[in-house]
């Protein structure tokens, strides 16, 4: 009877065992030499010999050349200088041109808001404001829309503005100087009893929102939005206290 190899016992034993680690023969082979170490070594230690080496060169240049490499270093360091105080000077510019644009530019604003004549039944309910140049300098492009929107008491004002409800472009506006806008919630027309109780006793509040739109001498463009709503008894207005109904832009 003929014996047959037995490489499936080998196979098998070589597939299952984990490998072996190699031997110590196999590491010492492995670890560089000592010389090819000390040849690749790349610490910063300070080379005394490559030290004296350049003292040697120095010594050795003429006058000529070491003032060459004195003016070329003192160059280089004075351009560095020079380039940190322009960036320097250039960024201190830069904040007194904003800081100028900040004080002579045009603000628009809203300094007066008020009932004409009294809040009463039977009579049309209008509401003056005035639109206001408080800087040093014209606003231009003037436009502005103001809305009189009466809404029940937890409603939020409509600031969705619509054609027809804008007003009509200024253009112009002087320094300390503005102009009249007149609003009436009820359309001109009069006042109800049940409307004058709902102001009255809170049910209802009467809003005047809008937009101001406007450029400055540095042509700049900018908006405010405002809200504001009566008070009951009709003898002022409060802000309405959400961002989005008072806010303005950031182009200073």
């Amino acid at each position: 009877m003929i014996d047959e190899p037995q490489a499936g016992k080998e196979q098998g034993a070589q597939f299952y065992n984990a490998p072996r680690a190699p031997t110590t023969e196999v590491a010492q082979h492995e670890q560089p030499k000592k010389e090819d170490a000390q040849e690749h070594d790349t610490s910063t230690k300070p080379n005394p010999a490559r030290r004296h080496s350049v003292w040697r060169r120095w010594k050795a240049m003429t006058i000529g050349n070491k003032f060459i490499v004195v003016a070329t270093v003192v160059i280089a360091i004075a351009n560095s200088v020079y380039a940190a105080v322009g960036i320097w000077q250039l960024r201190v510019l830069s904040d007194q041109l904003a800081l100028m644009r900040t004080d002579q530019r045009a603000w628009m604003g809203i300094p007066t808001l008020e009932v004409v004549g009294k809040v009463e039944a039977g009579t049309p309910l209008v509401i003056r404001l005035v639109f206001h140049n408080s800087g040093k300098t014209p606003a231009a492009h003037v436009a502005a829309v103001a809305i009189g929107d009466p809404k029940p008491f937890n409603a939020p004002p409509d600031i969705a503005y619509r054609e027809g409800e804008v007003m009509r472009g200024i253009g112009f506006a002087s320094p300390n100087s503005g102009f009249d806008s007149f609003v009436s919630p009820t359309q001109g027309k009069a006042l109800t009893e049940a409307a004058f109780n709902g102001i009255a006793s809170g049910k209802y509040r009467i809003y005047v929102h809008g937009r101001v739109d406007y450029e400055d001498i540095f042509r700049r463009k900018h908006w405010m939005t405002f809200c504001y709503y009566l008070a009951p008894d009709g003898s002022t207005f409060y802000i309405c206290t959400e961002r989005k109904y008072n806010d303005m832009d950031e182009n200073y």
